[in-house]
């Protein structure tokens, strides 16, 4: 058995008892003293333990209490998304998508697939780049400067002619993206797909997650986008409010469908 093994088998103990010592780790484990506290110091040492000064008996660390919570928000987060992603996976026949935020990456955690027959492929798992992606970039508009200069100096891969590769021109566009509450991706992750994202607020209005639209490209063009603008962000704002966000809402579009929302991610050349 591995030491990752051993380890979650430690770790498990903590299920039915609050606090252990290394003695009773050992004699459960069946293991060796010396190795029960050598891995009980590496995980107190991560935050996964914690071990009390007086007793020196260990308990479970805060670096798990907020890994639970994250799982615990991505849960409901994704329960909460799901009705959305259908109603407009049904609007625009296209397949929609929930993305959150990992370290320099975006994430699709919830997918509603297209019926039609040529269609995006995706999958639950996937990663994508947040400089070149719909649902990247409407996230990474939204962190700090400091945040969007790490993703710079990670680089800024040209997947496409059309990516977005000068750090510049990257911060204007995201700029805009903020601005405009939504964000444009035509083909500069992959030739002949495009998409449209949304960001979602948590209660305390912190932007780590989106929904987007994807599709190809000759059914996704300019004016289909601009009429897909306001029921997506529509949807964007009700998970945000289901998730606790009390932000001011957006302004309604015209009689007629059209958009009044600035559209600078849909004007000039991309």
């Amino acid at each position: 058995m591995s030491s990752v093994e051993h380890m979650v088998r430690l770790l498990s103990l903590f299920v039915d008892e609050p606090e252990l010592g290394v003695r009773e780790m050992s004699r459960r484990l069946a293991l060796a003293k010396s190795s029960v506290h050598r891995m009980a110091c590496e995980l107190a040492r991560a935050e996964f333990l914690e071990q009390d000064p007086v007793t020196r008996r260990y308990r479970l660390g805060l670096r798990l209490l907020e890994l639970g919570g994250l799982v615990q928000a991505r849960n409901e987060l994704t329960v909460v998304a799901e009705p959305v992603l259908k109603a407009l996976m049904r609007t625009s026949g296209e397949t929609t998508h929930l993305s959150v935020l990992d370290g320099l990456e975006i994430v699709y955690v919830a997918r509603i697939e297209s019926n039609q027959s040529i269609r995006m492929f995706s999958r639950v798992g996937q990663r994508g780049p947040l400089y070149c992606t719909g649902s990247g970039k409407v996230v990474l508009a939204h962190q700090d400067p400091a945040f969007i200069d790490r993703v710079v100096a990670h680089g800024l891969h040209p997947y496409t002619p059309r990516t977005i590769t000068d750090p510049a021109a990257l911060r204007e566009h995201l700029r805009q993206v903020r601005t405009q509450g939504y964000a444009v991706n035509e083909e500069e992750r992959e030739l002949g797909v495009s998409s449209l994202a949304a960001p979602i607020h948590d209660a305390a209005g912190t932007v780590t997650a989106a929904i987007s639209i994807a599709g190809p490209a000759q059914r996704l063009t300019r004016e289909r986008m601009r009429a897909l603008i306001d029921p997506l962000i529509r949807g964007a704002e009700h998970v945000s409010r289901q998730l606790g966000w009390r932000g001011p809402s957006s302004p309604a579009a015209p009689a007629g469908g059209s958009s009044a929302r600035p559209q600078a991610g849909l004007r000039g050349t991309p």
